[in-house]
């Protein structure tokens, strides 16, 4: 069957979160620099995260660290081994906290509604396609591997899911996800992924931006060699793409994708498809759609501040709000060919 592909989103989804990048720019690009100053004095991988293998591949440098690409899996990783607690050894204020803060109850169901409702309607939609149906799917078993605050658990409740399990190592988000949603079952996990999947079984199993945080992949993708043919693997990476790009080329800037914080390593279209390969399941549908072009309009925005705007700077400004204007069909060229940030994958046990 023919890969299921769809293509961008509305920007619109996330521009209070980009808003508030603006804001806090100059503050979180600070904190970077002075985090991987210390994260380039420790030692080197010798395994590559994705395949396991002996690290080998050519070296590059991006906002002052070394990263390599694996000649045998193509996944992009920094030089610098992480500490197990990286980045909170150096710095309390660059966890997950500070990525998904506090939310009031209306606007904990705006960020449900915006980003994670459209994550279960891909789904549904693509596995609609494949010969489900909406009865089938809403009576499967879920678990979603790093539920967060739990937003997408509550999109599944809405949708009429009720076997749906929430699992999460982070104690104050576990905290947020059972505030937030009481009558559903969110498990606070203190040991490996692997041992997640081993240890629950799911027709479904969820997994939005949390294999990018995890130090050794090998055995993810042989727990999920064991299960059950037809069992669904439904997850999101963040991949080497323009944002990469823009990122060094706005080194001053916040780096949202790169950042050799929270993310020291990025997929690639080789590394998921060696990783699906490895895990035996064949991938059926794939989301493709980023965010290079907001990280695009936030570079020139604080690039372009000037306290006297002259005739010549007002010209400027009336150029950057037209590109501002377009960025969705700009951004819609990047995902179409495959340049974009982002990858939603749905992948069936072969």
């Amino acid at each position: 069957m023919e890969r299921i592909i769809k293509y961008s989103k509305p920007s619109s989804d996330i521009a209070s979160e980009s808003s508030e990048m603006i804001v806090s720019n100059i503050e979180r690009a600070k904190k970077q620099v002075l985090i991987t100053e210390q994260f380039s004095n420790l030692s080197f991988r010798k395994r590559c995260v994705c395949c396991g293998k002996k690290l080998y591949g050519a070296e590059f440098s991006h906002r002052g660290l070394v990263f390599l690409e694996c000649e045998i899996c193509n996944h992009i990783q920094s030089k610098n081994l992480p500490t197990p607690n990286y980045p909170n050894d150096i710095s309390r204020e660059s966890g997950f906290d500070t990525i998904y803060p506090g939310l009031c109850a209306k606007e904990y169901e705006s960020r449900t509604i915006r980003i994670y409702k459209p994550k279960l309607d891909w789904l549904f939609d693509t596995l609609i396609n494949l010969g489900y149906t909406k009865k089938d799917l809403i009576n499967k078993k879920w678990i979603e591997i790093g539920s967060g605050a739990g937003n997408f658990m509550s999109a599944c409740a809405t949708k009429g899911i009720k076997d749906i399990v929430g699992i999460e190592v982070n104690q104050n988000l576990v905290s947020a996800s059972r505030e937030h949603n009481p009558q559903l079952n969110t498990i606070h996990w203190k040991s490996s992924c692997e041992a997640i999947i081993k240890e629950n079984e799911a027709d479904i199993l969820c997994s939005f931006f949390v294999l990018e945080h995890i130090n050794d992949l090998s055995p993810v993708w042989e727990e999920l060699s064991r299960k059950p043919k037809g069992s669904i693997f439904v997850f999101s990476v963040p991949v080497f793409g323009l944002s990469t790009i823009l990122e060094d080329a706005f080194p001053d800037q916040f780096a949202r994708n790169l950042d050799g914080v929270v993310h020291t390593q990025l997929f690639t279209d080789d590394s998921i498809e060696y990783a699906m390969k490895t895990a035996g399941h064949q991938i059926y549908s794939e989301w493709i759609f980023g965010q290079d072009t907001s990280d695009l309009v936030r570079f020139l925005t604080m690039k372009n501040k000037c306290k006297n705007i002259s005739s010549q700077e007002s010209r400027k400004n009336k150029t950057f709000n037209r590109i501002y204007a377009i960025q969705d069909k700009l951004q819609a060229v990047i995902d179409k060919n495959r340049l974009s940030d982002q990858r939603h994958i749905l992948a069936i046990k072969k």
